[in-house]
């Protein structure tokens, strides 16, 4: 059996089989996700070829080296951005992704991920809000997060409470909000594209935001409602 460095060689002249370099159409419609309802209602949105290869990059961009390191994926919703998102990780920088044996009776519990995330020696957690509020609950559970390099939570808000007293324990958590959208963990991102607080502004009360039936903010709605502090936001220099 040929080995990767084989079939995938630094320079093509030392190829030791006939490389062939497809022609694709980057306008091409590839894949399409769902969202999870975090901004706006649910709705099925249609990535192209471009899209899925400038998601397979952005690992490369940011502060963090995910090269080799195991992320537990079990239970993700893979019609989602947040499962989408790793499978082109795995491909473009070697980030290494810890599953289920494919099965049709495993249901994804919140117990059962985290023992197959546990057993994988993963060092990274991706999963959903829900299964984070039921492990803060268990002692041994946080501990064992706290030894983790971080765990990324998507599809939805994590509550407060459970964010401060897990945060309080040392554990680290990273929000991975509205992947469809195109907005990416900060701390992934190079320097140059962080959030900074001087682009924060602080909603007024006489300006309510408006929320969907997760509780999350209105998207849309909200751009309307703040355009011209966002207006005048981007119009200064910071």
């Amino acid at each position: 059996m040929p080995s990767f460095e084989e079939l995938f060689p630094c320079n093509v002249e030392d190829a030791a089989y006939p490389v062939h370099t497809p022609l694709y159409d980057t306008k091409q419609s590839t894949i399409i996700l769902h969202t999870s309802g975090s901004t706006s209602l649910p709705k099925p949105v249609v990535w192209r070829a471009h899209h899925l290869r400038q998601w397979a990059i952005a690992p490369w961009l940011g502060d963090v080296d995910l090269s080799g390191v195991v992320m537990a994926c079990h239970g993700l919703p893979m019609f989602h951005g947040i499962g989408i998102l790793q499978i082109v990780s795995t491909a473009s920088c070697g980030l290494i992704m810890a599953t289920f044996n494919p099965s049709l009776n495993t249901p994804p519990t919140p117990a059962l991920v985290f023992e197959e995330a546990r057993i994988t020696k993963c060092e990274l957690i991706c999963t959903i809000p829900v299964f984070i509020e039921y492990w803060a609950k268990d002692r041994a559970k946080i501990d064992h997060m706290k030894t983790l390099k971080g765990v990324i939570f998507g599809g939805g808000p994590l509550s407060k409470e459970t964010g401060d007293q897990l945060a309080s324990h040392g554990v680290c958590l990273y929000t991975s909000y509205g992947r469809p959208t195109i907005l990416r963990v900060n701390d992934l991102l190079p320097s140059d594209l962080k959030l900074v607080k001087e682009m924060i502004r602080v909603t007024s009360p006489s300006k309510p935001f408006e929320y969907t039936s997760k509780g999350t903010v209105r998207r849309q709605a909200a751009l309307s409602i703040y355009a011209t502090e966002i207006q005048e936001l981007y119009g200064s220099p910071y």
